[in-house]
């Protein structure tokens, strides 16, 4: 709640500084993009449209500024605003915690990774960034983050839904308006599926040949179909450059001053592990 509240105040602010700076026709983000269709649309059922929209187009640049923003939804924008940051941030941070604590304690899942991203980028005398295009090209760095998301399933109930008629499903009888709770730990740690679900181990993703290999429909951790999360292509594409650039330069250890950490987690809506210390040791380069 504490996040929220923070979150929520900052957000606010930066509407406050950015509004005073609008230009129409010139967008620098989703503020702005907000802000141009209150003043466009003339669809009454819009949630966009405001009072006065017909008017806005026919008063000069600083009256219509002042009331393109009377007639913009403040709150609901800066709550739209907030589900971004809580859908996007926080469960990226979290993943990105659970890619370092697992691999801390497997320093040869790091080491494997390394040798394939350098092998990629360091060719000849020059090295490069890390970019998008890399990722058909690093099989192992792909198996990696899928068995994190596996392994840490941070969502371990996804969203609740519910049925919108009778079903049939299985041999069971659904009836109509049944809360449904998918069980995607349940679904990630079955050994009837992996034969070993609490080891990490992300040879389980690649084949004989090198090339990755992911059972669609036991790998959730985005949920599915046409419920999935929206952003699964944002945080996966997030979460590569990410791993990529930081195992690229650095080995990752448990911190040597402190108890060796476990694997646990704090039970809440979002599985988060418990607080750790690790140390970074830039890898030597040639």
């Amino acid at each position: 709640m504490e996040f929220q509240h923070s979150t929520q105040k900052l957000i606010r602010q930066k509407y406050h500084e950015q509004r005073e700076t609008f230009v129409p026709g010139r967008h620098r983000h989703f503020m702005d993009v907000c802000i141009q269709e209150v003043m466009d649309t003339k669809d009454t059922s819009s949630p966009f449209y405001g009072a006065e929209g017909g008017k806005v187009l026919l008063m000069d640049r600083s009256e219509q500024r002042f009331l393109i923003f009377c007639l913009l939804p403040e709150a609901n924008l800066i709550s739209s605003i907030s589900d971004l940051f809580d859908g996007g941030i926080e469960t990226t941070s979290t993943t990105m915690s659970w890619v370092v604590l697992l691999l801390a304690l497997h320093p040869n899942v790091q080491d494997k990774m390394w040798a394939e991203i350098t092998a990629l980028t360091d060719r000849g005398s020059e090295s490069r960034a890390m970019t998008l295009d890399d990722e058909p090209h690093l099989p192992y760095v792909e198996a990696v983050i899928t068995e994190v998301l596996r392994y840490s399933s941070i969502f371990p109930l996804s969203i609740f839904h519910s049925t919108l008629e009778d079903v049939h499903f299985h041999g069971y009888d659904i009836p109509k308006d049944t809360m449904i709770v998918p069980n995607l730990y349940g679904l990630h740690h079955d050994p009837a599926i992996w034969g070993d679900p609490a080891t990490f181990r992300p040879e389980r993703f690649v084949t004989p040949e090198g090339r990755v290999s992911k059972p669609v429909d036991a790998i959730m951790a985005f949920s599915w179909g046409k419920h999935g999360c929206i952003g699964e292509k944002l945080a996966r594409n997030t979460i590569f450059l990410f791993v990529t650039t930081i195992f690229r330069k650095y080995r990752i250890i448990p911190n040597p001053e402190r108890p060796k950490p476990c694997i646990d987690y704090t039970p809440t809506f979002i599985m988060q592990p418990k607080p750790y210390e690790y140390v970074l040791e830039l890898r030597a380069t040639t």
